[in-house]
């Protein structure tokens, strides 16, 4: 991607990926993001790379409006193809989309999961119950299974009693 938006200029692979990293803060900014600092592409701990709970929400509500984005998060597993022709089985990682899991919630339609040694387990939950949509945001979880457990918590605190209405 930074070799694209250099634009045909020759980098070495440290300076592409910088100004993917430009392009990528200067995009946060345009969408409102006001408190996250890209620093690596993938969210790995890194010195000043950073964000917030509110720009997280944000950017799990500008995803959501992304159909294929909306489709996969919502998928519990896929057959994907790549380009080489080698297929692989994806199974998403939120428990919640599962069936058979004891964490499946049928109003679940996404969104993501993530893990760093600093910022724990974290968990952005989509949720869509009678034409409303509801995102939830729990961070710092010691366990996969605290993540979970606390996003169902919040879910159900939040379903029956909508803020702002």
């Amino acid at each position: 991607a930074g070799k694209a938006i250099a634009g045909g200029e020759e980098f070495t692979s440290e300076e592409y990926l910088q100004v993917f990293m430009n392009y990528m803060n200067r995009r946060a900014g345009e969408r409102g993001l006001k408190n996250t600092f890209f620093v690596t592409p993938d969210g790995t701990t890194a010195p000043e790379h950073h964000t917030t709970p509110e720009d997280l929400l944000l950017i799990a509500k500008q995803a959501l409006e992304n159909p294929l984005i909306r489709k996969y998060a919502a998928c519990p597993q896929a057959q994907v193809v790549f380009a080489s022709g080698e297929e692989l089985l994806w199974v998403n990682t939120n428990w919640m989309l599962h069936p058979e899991s004891d964490f499946h919630c049928p109003d679940a339609i996404g969104l993501k999961t993530g893990y760093t040694s600093a910022a724990g387990n974290c968990m952005l939950g989509a949720f869509q119950q009678e034409g409303r949509e509801l995102l939830i945001c729990v961070l710092g979880c010691p366990t996969t299974v605290d993540r979970f457990h606390d996003i169902l918590q919040l879910y159900d605190i939040y379903k029956n009693n909508p803020v702002g209405e």
